[in-house]
């Protein structure tokens, strides 16, 4: 039910968390530069015309940029909305686990039954209960690199493949 919800209300919302890091976290900004480009290639297009998802009816947000009075308040609002969630488990600079309000989060999507992906940079040690999901494994949250590695898992979205 959750997986096409996007093609009921005719309107496509992707939440992307993951630790955060100011007004300036280069790691969402370049997952969502990725996610824009992914959906504006014809492929992507298609499906979404498909199903009557317009422009003006796409957002793909994150946290920083929230401007509520609670950041709790906002993430669960957003997720009561969100068609699709991408994590970024990969720790902080200089620690050495995930943050620990990802986990919550990422617990709280999995038990509402909400699709979402998972990314984590290479050579970060992805935490036992995550080992039997599958992660999305990037060298870096460089634009290029994440449209390679989110764009099929993206398109299996879109057009209701997903395994």
């Amino acid at each position: 039910m959750f997986k096409t919800s996007y093609f009921a209300d005719q309107r496509l919302e992707i939440v992307i968390l993951g630790p955060m890091r100011g007004e300036k976290n280069d790691s969402s900004i370049q997952i969502r530069d990725a996610l824009i480009e992914i959906l504006q290639e014809r492929k992507s297009r298609d499906y979404l015309e498909k199903h009557a998802v317009l422009d003006k009816n796409i957002a793909i947000t994150f946290p920083e940029e929230w401007k509520g009075s609670s950041i709790e308040r906002d993430v669960f609002s957003k997720l009561d909305t969100a068609d699709l969630v991408v994590f970024n488990i990969t720790p902080r600079e200089g620690e050495t686990n995930p943050s620990p309000n990802v986990f919550y989060e990422l617990g709280l999507v999995h038990s509402l039954g909400l699709p979402y992906l998972i990314l984590v940079q290479d050579e970060i040690e992805i935490p036992f209960y995550l080992r039997g999901i599958r992660c999305y494994v990037v060298k870096a949250f460089e634009k290029e690199k994440l449209i390679k590695t989110l764009h099929q898992p993206i398109e299996n979205f879109l057009s209701d493949n997903s395994p």
